[in-house]
């Protein structure tokens, strides 16, 4: 399956903390800039998952993947929708493409 740089947040841990944390993780990139894009909150299965999505840039151009992963891909936010993706990641799509 395909997945998208992100995780979990760790108790006490800032989502943005987070989003540079998981993105340097799994990436080996560092971001700057970072901005929250949108959030949701949904409940499933008796759980609450809160779902932050952020916009970042960087200089860096050498991708460094985690042992989760064993390769990458670019790919625009229109073919997004055609990937084998975990179902968290298609709720973050859904939030990431979801019309304002």
């Amino acid at each position: 399956m395909w997945d998208l740089p992100g995780g979990i947040v760790e108790d006490g841990e800032d989502p943005e903390e987070a989003a540079r944390r998981e993105t340097l993780e799994e990436t080996g990139l560092a971001i700057d800039n970072l901005a929250k894009f949108r959030e949701r909150t949904t409940q499933k299965g008796g759980r609450t998952h809160r779902y932050v999505l952020f916009t970042a840039t960087t200089n860096e151009t050498d991708i460094r993947l985690s042992y989760e992963h064993d390769k990458y891909m670019w790919v625009r936010n229109s073919d997004l929708e055609a990937l084998d993706l975990p179902e968290r990641m298609k709720v973050a799509l859904e939030i990431l493409t979801a019309p304002e």
